[in-house]
């Protein structure tokens, strides 16, 4: 039976890019080879709007509309304009409730950053340690020193990030208490990680979101991850494709596994699940 794939969504750090975070020739080929039979193809990813408008430009464009999913989900925006077709923020219940149960872990080490459409944010202290400063790096996107009562009452909120070394994070997500986790969406995106955003936004519900607008059926979609934020996108699609440098728990609930993000994994699965599809007798 052939696959009738429709649309892709393909994340981002650890799936699209390699590890040095460059985008191969490989993985833009396939994409291209993809558009040319008319099939949509949607990064998905948790970054902001700054810290892939580099990346875009590397990026083939259909003739049609095109799409971006950031932020995980929170937001959706439409190509050339990035005009917003669909988005989802913290309301200030939740940040509340977010920088309640932080608030008394903060340390050198331990840090809480939040993101609107534009800015990342450093709440409530005056120099970002290294993972900040990296993680901002990352996302081509300056540090801007807020205290919390600002980031409460930003208009637009996306998501608030808590950095901390990797035993931290571990024991933190066991000391977040039900009934936060019963407000937002938490998800571990990094080893040294944890994102707090809307309780309706990740992956998924974004790409739900836009396919219920471009009419596509679930079925008839395909998508590429590797980390747990990647988890309920790869596990809702028709075909779910785990990277094999992967979490084990998107393994799991993967249809398919391809190759690592450093062997270009995301053109292995197009061509191979897309552009030429396997016909089963």
């Amino acid at each position: 039976m052939t696959r009738d794939i429709q649309l892709v969504a393909i994340d981002l750090d650890g799936t699209l890019l390699r590890d040095d975070k460059s985008l191969s020739q490989e993985n833009v080929d396939a994409i291209k080879e993809a558009i040319e039979q008319d099939v949509q193809v949607v990064i998905c990813t948790g970054r902001t709007l700054p810290s892939i408008q580099y990346l875009s430009k590397q990026l083939p464009q259909g003739h049609g509309d095109e799409y971006l999913i950031l932020q995980n989900g929170a937001v959706i925006h439409q190509l050339p304009d990035l005009n917003i077709v669909h988005e989802t923020i913290l309301t200030e219940g939740d940040r509340q409730a977010i920088y309640d149960v932080f608030k008394e872990y903060r340390s050198e080490e331990v840090q809480m950053v939040a993101f609107d459409p534009d800015k990342l944010y450093l709440i409530d202290d005056e120099t970002a340690n290294p993972t900040v400063v990296q993680d901002a790096k990352t996302l081509s996107t300056d540090i801007t020193l807020a205290k919390f009562e600002e980031v409460l009452n930003l208009e637009t909120l996306y998501k608030i990030v808590v950095f901390g070394g990797v035993e931290f994070i571990d024991n933190y997500l066991e000391k977040i208490p039900n009934e936060l986790y019963d407000q937002v969406h938490i998800v571990r995106s990094l080893p040294v990680a944890i994102e707090f955003i809307p309780k309706l936004a990740n992956k998924a519900n974004g790409l739900n979101a836009l396919i219920q607008l471009l009419d596509i059926k679930a079925e008839n979609i395909m998508t590429i991850g590797d980390e747990l934020n990647d988890y309920e996108m790869v596990k809702m699609a028709g075909l779910g494709v785990a990277m094999e440098n992967g979490h084990p728990e998107v393994k799991r609930v993967a249809d398919e596994l391809t190759l690592t993000n450093n062997e270009n994994g995301v053109a292995h699965a197009i061509r191979k699940f897309v552009t030429q599809p396997p016909h089963n007798s």
